[in-house]
């Protein structure tokens, strides 16, 4: 006979059980990608959603929420593999612009948001220039602060527990900016494809905010 689950054995046994409804919220969200992907061939400003880098860049997000739904890791392992997944994220190409001819890596996002994003707030107050530029690197701007923010919050954490809250909001704020510069980017119909290392930076962000939610004490 099995041996009977300790009480403090049967929430982690619990959250890794795979109900139906779980099975047809997951087939739910496929179906409904496959369907972004057909309506997108061919469109100027969402084109890049039915690319198979976007199914790529995908995929570390997905396997992020996994992991953080059935409880696959600990939140220390959380934190730091939101830390390595960060600086994958700046090894990788991140998107494709029409207007270019090579991909933007994720170390150059992150140097043209600090260095380009003052000159163009400078031009744009002066002659009204691209306003769009001064809002998507702002936004991403916004998102490396509360990615480290966060981190620096959670490590604060393990002393002070209610750090782990900020950390959280600061993910989570993190994240919502990332997804908003991409869809500025598509509204504006720049880019041209979607490439891993972008997926990688949103995973990043989910990653530390799952960690700091499920923190106490991680050490």
């Amino acid at each position: 006979m099995d041996q009977e689950l300790r009480p403090s054995e049967l929430p982690l046994r619990q959250a890794r059980q795979f109900s139906l409804r779980e099975l047809l919220v997951l087939t739910f969200a496929a179906s409904l990608l496959l369907a972004i992907g057909v309506l997108s061939r061919g469109s100027k400003r969402f084109g890049a959603l039915s690319s198979p880098w976007a199914l790529a860049a995908l995929s570390p997000i997905v396997a992020v929420l996994v992991v953080g739904r059935f409880q696959l890791a600990s939140s220390r392992v959380l934190a730091v593999g939101s830390i390595v997944i960060y600086a994958a994220s700046l090894c990788t190409p991140a998107i494709g612009l029409d207007f270019g001819s090579s991909p933007i890596w994720g170390f150059q996002a992150l140097h043209f948001s600090m260095v380009v994003f003052p000159d163009l707030v400078s031009d744009f107050l002066e002659s009204a220039g691209n306003a769009l530029g001064v809002v998507v690197y702002g936004m991403g701007n916004v998102a490396n602060i509360a990615f480290v923010a966060s981190v620096i919050l959670f490590f604060v954490g393990i002393k002070k527990p209610g750090a782990f809250t900020f950390s959280r909001r600061a993910a989570l704020l993190g994240a919502v900016m990332a997804i908003a510069v991409l869809t500025a980017f598509l509204l504006e119909g720049d880019i041209k494809v979607i490439y891993p290392g972008y997926g990688l930076w949103i995973a990043s962000f989910l990653a530390m905010a799952l960690a700091a939610k499920r923190a106490r004490s991680p050490f």
